[in-house]
């Protein structure tokens, strides 16, 4: 980014315009629910709003990928919008909207796992996105019961927000993770626990590596 854009903000205006052009292809749902995000999100904003380009740029990337799973806007980011936006930009009540979707998240696991018929399959995470081809293709080789799992880690990882997922080593790590437990035989919630949200945190915080969630596995035996 050259000088002359940090001062007119060209670059930023390109950006906006490329996010408009992506929403313009979400249902009208995700739309409406997309223009009431921005409007929560900007008071969050720095004097540019170049800060929030991007928690913007992951909000749009989650809309388009449930989206193409066919989830209501609601299934998504319930009717709180204001919560959903304080929650990303880490203002104050943020804690207790992340705790509902610590909740959320071990609650869709449960039911997803057990409505697992024979037929899972998993949509492209980010239409379009060429750097996450490979990505997926290692996601698809999961068995079901991980492949769901993964999606719903996913969700909650850039709902909680703010975190740097854009070099993509946390998920691909919990992708190699996920590998290796199903080549050892092991179900999703034989490796991890059924508190899935706890396992996502403590990769985030540091507090426990894949070998301490590896050998907890053994011990639950």
């Amino acid at each position: 980014m050259n000088f002359w854009e940090t001062i007119t903000g060209n670059d930023l205006t390109r950006e906006f315009k490329g996010f408009e052009t992506r929403a313009e292809a979400l249902p009208a749902d995700y739309r409406a629910a997309w223009q009431q995000i921005k409007a929560n999100l900007w008071p969050y904003g720095d004097f540019t709003g170049r800060n929030l380009i991007p928690i913007l740029d992951g909000v749009l990337g989650l809309l388009e990928e449930t989206a193409a799973d066919g989830l209501n806007i609601h299934d998504v980011i319930d009717e709180d919008i204001g919560g959903f936006c304080v929650a990303l930009a880490g203002g104050k009540g943020a804690r207790s909207h992340r705790d509902r979707w610590r909740e959320q998240l071990n609650r869709n696991v449960a039911r997803k796992l057990a409505q697992l018929g024979a037929d899972v399959g998993i949509q492209d995470i980010i239409e379009g996105k060429k750097q996450w081809r490979a990505h997926l293709a290692r996601v698809k080789a999961l068995p079901p019961d991980y492949q769901i799992v993964y999606k719903e880690i996913q969700r909650y990882l850039f709902k909680i927000g703010p975190i740097d997922l854009s070099d993509g080593k946390l998920l691909s790590g919990i992708v190699d993770f996920f590998a290796e437990g199903a080549a050892g035989g092991k179900g999703v919630l034989e490796l991890i626990g059924s508190d899935v949200a706890a396992f996502c945190d403590d990769l985030i915080k540091g507090s426990r590596t894949y070998a301490d969630v590896y050998q907890e596995s053994i011990s639950r035996k």
